[in-house]
Order: C-alpha cells, then structure tokens, then sequence
C-alpha cells in the first residue's frame, strides 16, 4: 500500500511543478496537474468561481466519492502489476466514466457564469490535453491533420516525461519538476507554432482570462497518504 501510495504522490507533484511551471507564463495553460471536477477542492479556484457554503458542500461529497472510486482504481492497477509508468494512462481511461458522472452530477450546481469561468480554468491546467477535447477541435476549426500533429505532440512529450520518471526513479521533486516543466514548455510551443493567428486567437477566448493556481498545502501529499502501517 505504501509502494503505491508513494507512485501516485510522485506522479502528482510532477505533474502539478509541470503545469504550474507554464500555465503562469502562458494562456494556454499547463500540462496537467489537478484538473477536472477535482480543481473544485482547490481553495484559489473555489475562490475565483465564488463558490457558496452550500455549492461547496454538494461538491465536496460528489468529489470524496470520486476520490474513493480513483484511490480503488489505483489500488486494482497495482495489485494487477501495472508499471508506474503506465498506471496514469491506464488509471484515467477507466477513470473516464467516474469523472463523467461526476461531472454531470456537478454541472446543475454552479451557475452559468460559474460553468464557464471553471471550463476556463480547466482548459487552461489541460494544457496539451486540452487539445483532445471536443469544443476546443471545434472552435478551433482543426484540420485532421493539425490534429494528428498535435497528438503526435503529445505523445513524445508524455514519452520524454517517463523517460525523466526512469532516469530519477527516487530522485527529488525538484529536479523532476523542473525537468517536466521544460519538456512541457517546449510542446506547448511548438503546439502554438501550428496554430494560424485565428486560431491562437480562438483559444485565448476559450481560456479566458489568465488564472493563477495556488496548490492548497498537500494538495497530493494530503489527499492520497493514509496511515502507514
């Protein structure tokens, strides 16, 4: 249990130093991190979107259960063997129908300017990622080809990252952090070097305003150690 509890702790704060390295220097946000229904356990956000007692009340129970069915999904992949460096990959696809229904149970508590500051905000923690999603390929009118390129984008980056994971397997946070943030970097702009002005235009809308993310105390560490025994 503390062999897993430790790989996920790790995984966490690599992406969270990733995409906090680029999402303060850039609209187009991050690379990962806290995303999803989640970022609504984040104090900053939950501040942003001016969140009341009782919407974060409601949220705050679909989001333990959701938190309960990842830490059991994670649990399964590693009694299963899964390498560390697969089980994020393989961890989000079957965490797919979770957040999904979680997103759905949420959606009819926030307002509507709350919904779109929030999508704002998550598109931007995407980074990358956010690429793949459905309303961005649209707004952003992306050829298939654009798309293809951008996947192929993706999928070095997420290579070279456990390339980082096998060299400082152990090592400290820092050095891994800042080794991320680069290769994030790097794809983010090269990514934006494939977008016409329009479309760099287009996606700025999408992200809104620039939203500066502050990790509560333990975002990871809090939220995934348990006792050790």
């Amino acid at each position: 249990m503390r062999t897993l509890q430790r790989s996920v702790l790790a995984l966490g704060m690599i992406l969270l130093v990733g995409s906090l390295a680029l999402g303060q220097r850039f609209g187009f946000g991050g690379g990962g991190g806290q995303a999803g229904p989640n970022l609504l356990s984040n104090k900053s956000v939950q501040e942003e979107l001016k969140l009341t007692a009782e919407q974060k009340e409601k949220i705050g129970g679909i989001l333990k259960e959701l938190g309960e069915k990842q830490r059991a999904v994670f649990a399964e992949l590693k009694e299963q063997g899964v390498d560390f460096r697969e089980m994020f990959q393989k961890g989000a696809e079957k965490m797919k129908p979770h957040t999904a229904e979680a997103r759905k149970a949420i959606a009819p508590i926030l307002q509507a300017e709350q919904a779109k500051r929030f999508r704002q905000i998550e598109l931007q923690r995407m980074g990358v990622a956010a690429f793949d999603e459905a309303d961005v390929q649209a707004a952003l009118k992306l050829s298939d080809e654009k798309k293809a390129e951008i996947k192929t984008l993706r999928t070095d980056m997420e290579k070279d990252m456990q390339e980082v994971f096998r060299e400082l397997k152990g090592g400290d946070f820092k050095e891994i952090g800042t080794k991320t943030a680069a290769i994030t970097k790097e794809t983010m702009d090269k990514v934006r070097g494939l977008l016409s002005a329009e479309q760099k235009a287009s996606y700025q809308q999408l992200v809104g305003e620039r939203f500066e993310y502050k990790p509560d105390t333990g975002d990871f560490k809090g939220k995934f150690r348990k006792k050790d025994k």
